[in-house]
């Protein structure tokens, strides 16, 4: 009977842990005032609504230039493999692996050639997520940068 017990209480704790919520689960809203944008960046803001369910990554994104506005759609298996894209003029593909609990690694293409690369690490507290990575502008300039979005 205590050993039924046991199985029953690890059950319930496995049932439990897997049932939490994805830390990049959320609305996450760029602070552009901690962020430290590359050179060629032109983002003005973004505002990512990200589901993470049964290891499949859903991403909605309202993302803003001085060129106007962008409505960004993604839904990839994080798994390494790339998914498509839709809406980013920049992108058609991206890719998701687990660095960790907390981190993520991507990578986006444009016509099978990669244009962005980095990671996202969401905070122990689970309030920020900070997103480092390197892109090729359209001139074939690499810059880098480091962006910070607070969990709303």
């Amino acid at each position: 009977m205590r050993a039924l017990r046991i199985l029953l209480v690890l059950w319930l704790l496995s049932v439990v842990a897997f049932a939490a919520d994805s830390p990049f689960t959320g609305t996450w809203k760029l602070n552009l005032q901690k962020s430290k944008p590359g050179a060629g960046d032109p983002t003005k803001s973004d505002v990512h609504h990200v589901v993470v369910k049964d290891e499949t990554l859903s991403d909605e994104q309202e993302w803003t230039d001085d060129k106007g506005s962008n409505q960004i759609k993604t839904e990839a298996k994080i798994d390494g493999k790339d998914y498509p894209v839709t809406g980013d003029p920049t992108s058609d593909t991206v890719s998701y692996q687990h660095k960790g609990a907390r981190e993520l690694a991507f990578t986006s293409k444009k016509s099978g050639k990669v244009v962005s690369t980095g990671t996202v690490e969401v905070s122990g507290d689970g309030k920020t997520s900070t997103v480092k990575y390197s892109f090729t502008t359209p001139e074939g300039k690499t810059e880098t940068g480091t962006m910070v979005y607070e969990k709303q």
